[in-house]
């Protein structure tokens, strides 16, 4: 259904630093991560169709190589280092660029509106190659695959799959924001504002004394992460997924259905509650059995919050923590309970604290799911304040968007902003198709 037309590597602009970066304990956290797919859905673009594709696609390819001249960290190529390869070093010595797809859909776009949800046709608007880049990581892989398509209404998707050993959500969208601007003012990276610029590139400092074998694990248990003397590991599960449009009414209810304000005074975040309610219903929904524990686990930026990473920072930056709650606890007790769950957790993450889970983090991660006590677990990605829906490439705002089913787990909830961009959300709640039946 959906026909690659053609591919080509797109260089920076302009000669980038040449540079090679050993990647930190946040971007090695990421290590086994497969590429994050994200996809953006526009209108037909008016005008006579054949001549104005081939216009928008020159404004793509030039804004994309002045994009690589700030962002050059993308250009460059990835590779598993060190006898275990569990390090990881990039390599911006010589421009491998970025893989640019031209395609056309065989549907339109009406036929995935308006939710686009997440499936194996989304997944074909952001082809990778196959097999898909894994670990250890190859420095000829693009980190960067981008793929222009056009619908057979005229409209269009650009879906971009990004290493998230290279970068987070944050540093991707900040990358995206970025390119759109460029293409939609047709201006060069001269136009950009200092905020618009990132940087440092990885440059976090791991200050953490060396730990020994117990003083890692208790690093982990003060973040929620216990381990077990053995495990086995999960077999893949058959996923379902479904879509919650929260408009802001929704949103100011829940917060007064919470109480608004936690015990400490401070009054809960919409993270904090639209979190609770979806842990306490998807809890619900799994049918756990009683004396089960239900385990959160809580993603935060690190930027702004540490000293060694300010908001510009360009990589990944993501800090750990986790809750649990008896599966029978949530049902019983209101949505202000689970709400004060993650507001403490969150409430008790300082610097000292997140150095050391990433710590634990970055040196247990390949026994983390079969070796820790974290399942049956939920946990948040994205976030509504990524500037989605502000991606203007000079055709108009994205109808909608979607991502990969390659990353897909039992128990992940994906939080975008609302298409509308009235302070509401999306959510994507994703189950076993049984439970995401009786997810109300």
């Amino acid at each position: 259904m959906v026909s690659i037309v053609s591919s080509e590597m797109i260089q920076p602009a302009a000669a980038i630093p040449p540079a090679r970066f050993e990647l930190t304990a946040f971007d090695r956290i990421m290590r086994y991560v497969p590429y994050q797919k994200r996809v953006l859905f526009f209108a037909a673009p008016p005008g006579v169709e054949d001549d104005l594709f081939a216009r928008v696609m020159g404004d793509l390819k030039r804004s994309l190589a002045e994009a690589l001249v700030v962002f050059y960290p993308l250009a460059g190529g990835m590779r598993s280092t060190g006898e275990t390869l569990e390090g990881l070093e990039l390599d911006c010595t010589s421009d491998r660029g970025v893989k640019l797809s031209v395609a056309e859909a065989s549907l339109r776009l009406g036929d995935l509106a308006p939710d686009f949800e997440p499936s194996m046709f989304c997944d074909s608007l952001c082809e990778i190659g196959s097999p898909e880049p894994a670990h250890p990581w190859k420095p000829e892989d693009p980190l960067l695959f981008v793929q222009v398509t056009r619908f057979q209404c005229g409209g269009l998707s650009i879906g971009v799959a990004f290493s998230h050993q290279a970068m987070d959500g944050i540093s991707a969208w900040r990358f995206i924001a970025c390119w759109a601007k460029l293409a939609r003012s047709g201006l060069d990276r001269g136009s950009l504002s200092p905020k618009e610029i990132p940087g440092p590139f990885y440059s976090y400092k791991e200050e953490t004394p060396a730990m020994d074998r117990d003083e890692l694990l208790a690093a982990g248990a003060a973040g929620g992460f216990l381990p077990l003397e053995s495990a086995e590991s999960m077999p893949p599960l058959p996923l379902g997924t479904k879509i919650f449009k929260l408009d802001r009414a929704a949103i100011e209810s829940l917060k007064i259905e919470a109480g608004i304000s936690a015990s400490d005074g401070k009054r809960f975040t919409t993270y904090e509650v639209v979190c609770a309610n979806f842990w306490k219903r998807m809890t619900i929904a799994r049918a756990l059995p009683c004396g089960s524990a239900s385990n959160f686990i809580i993603l935060a930026s690190g930027r702004g919050k540490m000293e060694s990473v300010p908001e510009s920072y360009f990589g990944n930056a993501v800090i750990y923590f986790l809750v649990s709650a008896a599966a029978e606890e949530l049902d019983r007790e209101p949505l202000s309970h689970a709400a004060e769950l993650i507001h403490r957790a969150i409430a008790a993450g300082d610097e000292q604290r997140a150095k050391k889970i990433t710590a634990f983090m970055d040196r247990e991660i390949a026994r983390l799911v079969t070796g820790y006590r974290i399942y049956p677990f939920h946990i948040v990605v994205s976030s509504p304040r990524h500037p989605v829906m502000e991606c203007d490439f000079g055709f108009g705002r994205p109808l909608g968007s979607s991502f990969g089913t390659n990353d897909l787990h039992e128990g992940k909830i994906y939080l975008f902003p609302s298409a509308e961009m009235d302070g509401g959300m999306s959510v994507t709640a994703v189950l076993q198709p049984d439970a995401i039946q009786r997810l109300t």
